[in-house]
């Protein structure tokens, strides 16, 4: 009902759906030689392209099933690009986060600093998507009568699982600042346990890109 109010407020009612909220393959960058747009007329055609989205997705929602013990489990996915902005050379993080499986929490945004490898930029992605994890986690203990006794995070990085399940700084990770090695500390906890995951199957890839 509310995007039905929303579309035909901007008499969008009619318009032709989109699949996705905006270009794919989309690259943005600071430095371009092109003119000078105009910023509200830029802003309109971006509002134009997420209202044919919205129409075209009205039909699609979260629908949580009967729970059950296992279907309960909190699971989380988590993705990054490699110096996937062209200006600063920092990456895209995007993590999910499932409960009965249907999601509850999501999040795309840069990483706060550089990384030299894939191996380190999708440690620290899954050092970034544990805090959400373990907060999601001591909210349902405290609202729900189905215990969340840890997390599972799904990476597709065989090597960031290795480092994040390796108690020792070695020449791969020294440089690496010690607030994300939170992650370690969660692990040797048991609060989080990682599991590899096929790239074709990480749900979390799409909050990398710029469709999203």
């Amino acid at each position: 009902r509310y995007a039905s109010e929303i579309l035909k407020r901007f008499e969008m009612d009619q318009c032709n759906p989109a699949l996705t909220p905006s270009e794919s393959r989309l690259q943005l960058s600071r430095e371009s030689e092109e003119k000078d747009v105009d910023a509200t007329e830029f802003r309109r055609l971006i509002a134009k392209r997420i209202l044919r989205h919205i129409k075209g997705t009205m039909d699609s929602g979260i629908v949580f099933q009967t729970p059950d013990r296992r279907s309960m489990d909190l699971v989380g996915y988590t993705n990054s690009n490699w110096c996937g902005d062209k200006d600063d050379r920092k990456s895209t993080i995007g993590y999910i986060f499932l409960y009965g499986g249907a999601p509850i929490s999501c999040c795309s945004r840069k990483e706060p600093v550089v990384t030299l490898s894939t191996c380190e930029a999708e440690y620290i992605a899954a050092s970034l998507s544990a805090c959400q994890g373990v907060w999601l986690s001591n909210l349902i203990n405290e609202i729900s009568n189905v215990k969340c006794d840890f997390v599972t995070i799904k990476v597709d990085n065989m090597s960031a699982i290795n480092l994040a399940k390796n108690p020792i700084v070695h020449g791969r990770s020294k440089h690496i600042e010690m607030k994300f090695h939170y992650l370690r500390e969660q692990v040797n906890n048991e609060k989080l346990k990682f599991e590899h995951c096929r790239t074709e199957l990480q749900v979390a890839d799409l909050l990398t890109k710029a469709v999203c």
